[in-house]
């Protein structure tokens, strides 16, 4: 069990560097602004309820 926990949290955290990696990394390179533009209320629902479905 503790096992688990400890594999869980390990893979919880090298998830959440990979994308704060990839978010800084399109930061530096300007194009965050634009990309964000682009979306809507609608559309973030929609890749909520994506995720909620696939996890």
């Amino acid at each position: 069990m503790a096992r688990d926990l400890f594999v869980w949290a390990l893979s919880t955290f090298h998830t959440a560097r990979l994308v704060a990696v990839l978010v800084l990394l399109v930061h530096l390179s300007g194009g965050l602004g634009d990309l964000l533009s682009g979306l809507n209320t609608l559309f973030g629902l929609v890749l909520f309820a994506l995720l909620w479905a696939v996890v």
